[in-house]
């Protein structure tokens, strides 16, 4: 029985809001993938140095593999991590997938308010969005066009879809 619902999408901090909005909603449990990796890693520079890219690397699978059968869970799962190889199939086995889309004119607005990205990481995101958007429709379960900046606004939109969709 799918107990997760796992949300994906391009713009990671509308993705993370919605996620934790979701979780207390539903009065399930929050799983970040990048800070539970970072937390049970704590230096994956250090571990590369020492032991490698493929034992970094296949911990970190390890990781994904446990989170991924977490139960009665809403699992926040960046794009970039999602796209890598077997992830997909894992996630989908114990979870519902939800890619949470918006136009390329709200991702941009958004990129443009964010002060944490170079100009050079903003413009690789905007060159990348037609693809990962093609992606990650094919492989999630459930699309919710959330088009807006308003995180409140994203979060109700996708409620109203799971309602819709537990139906």
């Amino acid at each position: 029985m799918k107990t997760n619902i796992v949300l994906v999408g391009l713009y990671d901090k509308m993705t993370k809001a919605v996620a934790k909005k979701l979780a207390s909603e539903l009065d399930m449990y929050l799983a970040d993938l990048v800070e539970i990796v970072k937390y049970n890693l704590m230096n994956e520079e250090e571990i590369e140095k020492i032991c490698g890219i493929q034992y970094l690397n296949k911990q970190k699978s390890k990781i994904i593999g446990d989170i991924s059968s977490y139960e009665n869970s809403i699992i926040h799962l960046p794009y970039s991590i999602f796209a890598e190889g077997k992830t997909p199939d894992k996630f989908k086995k114990y979870g519902t997938t939800i890619f949470l889309k918006i136009s390329l004119t709200t991702f941009q607005k958004l990129l443009d308010r964010d002060k944490s990205l170079s100009d050079d990481e903003k413009k690789i995101e905007l060159l990348a969005y037609k693809d990962r958007t093609a992606n990650a429709e094919k492989l999630c379960d459930l699309t919710v066009d959330i088009d807006t900046v308003d995180y409140t606004t994203a979060y109700k939109r996708v409620k109203r879809t799971l309602d819709n969709f537990l139906l």
